[in-house]
């Protein structure tokens, strides 16, 4: 088992300044090749701006030197890895920066939880979405922590939206690792312990505490879901932790 994280572009926050990393993961067991979230939508990659502005994106900040380094596909190749290899995709959730691309994966299994597959759509950004419907795609419905597969546990942790999910990973060589995403989006949360970007803020914060307490119990490294200063620090693809 091995996990790679993949690098789906930089972003301004116009409110205070802050770079975040757009992450994605690859966990790659053997067989099974695990997509966590899709960055942005295909539209991004021809007009960053223009599309920007349309999705009103552009009232929170702005994408930075947005290629096609940062798409899916570019960040698995530097793995070895093409598309079609992909065998489950998990969706933390439907926010625009998670869910654009996941209509490249239509062979690929989809991991949803119950309550973001209950929308009509993604919720993408704003109040609208780009993504008219989900994709017709093979999906497991969660609802309770399960053991996707040995080794991958899907964790949902609502607040920040509903129905968001994270991971626990066990890894040989570089110990367990918790995929916080949004649930934690930067260890400044916990600080203020205020939530304001959360749907729903008591839930956000009983999340996070239960992440918190699983990465302790679990002696694992906790992943931020855009923590400027650890997205400088971890490595990315190629490399690996494993």
């Amino acid at each position: 088992m091995r996990l790679a994280i993949l690098d789906f572009g930089l972003f301004e926050v116009y409110q205070n300044g802050r770079l975040i990393g757009i992450p994605g993961y690859l966990i790659d067991a053997g067989s099974r090749k695990i997509l966590v979230d899709t960055g942005f939508h295909v539209d991004y990659l021809a007009d960053p701006i223009g599309v920007s502005a349309s999705d009103q994106l552009a009232n929170f900040g702005r994408l930075i030197g947005y290629s096609a380094r940062y798409t899916p596909s570019t960040q698995l190749q530097l793995l070895g890895i093409s598309k079609i290899e992909i065998t489950d995709v998990v969706l933390t959730h439907g926010h625009i920066d998670h869910v654009g691309r996941i209509s490249e994966f239509p062979h690929a299994r989809l991991w949803i939880t119950a309550q973001e597959r209950a929308l009509p759509r993604p919720s993408y950004w704003a109040g609208k979405s780009r993504i008219a419907t989900w994709p017709n795609m093979s999906t497991t419905i969660i609802t309770n922590t399960v053991e996707m597969i040995q080794g991958v546990t899907l964790i949902p942790t609502p607040g920040h939206t509903l129905g968001h999910m994270s991971l626990l990973v066990n890894l040989t060589n570089s110990g367990n690792v918790v995929l916080a995403a949004d649930a934690i989006s930067r260890p400044d949360e916990l600080i203020e312990d205020t939530w304001g970007d959360a749907e729903d803020r008591e839930l956000a914060r009983t999340s996070a505490r239960k992440l918190l307490d699983l990465a302790k119990r679990e002696h694992a490294m906790l992943i931020y879901g855009h923590c400027p200063k650890q997205w400088i620090e971890l490595r990315k693809a190629p490399l690996w932790y494993d």
